[in-house]
């Protein structure tokens, strides 16, 4: 069985939805500050990277990175996964 530590998903507006079901029909927060790691081109909505923490796995969520700055969106995952990997309080 695996058993991961991090998991990263590509989300869309669906992910509210999927965390309740990964969380036991339970809401859930994002237990980090949020990092930004881009805007949209003609909008001011912000591209984040959100840390959630359910069943001993760290999910990081984020929106999918085609068309936006790649390079942003690589330092913020490693940022995070950086910040959570060997963790032991989790």
């Amino acid at each position: 069985m695996l058993s991961p530590r991090i998991v990263i998903l590509f989300v869309g507006n669906w992910i509210d939805n999927f965390l309740f079901l990964l969380n036991s029909h339970q809401p859930t927060k994002s237990i980090a500050n949020t990092v930004v790691w881009g805007h949209g081109r003609k909008s001011t909505r912000e591209y984040k990277v959100k840390v959630y923490y359910i069943d001993r796995c760290v999910f990081i969520l984020t929106e999918h990175p085609q068309g936006k700055n790649e390079a942003n969106h690589i330092t913020a995952l490693v940022k995070s996964i950086n910040t959570y990997m060997n963790r032991k309080d989790l």
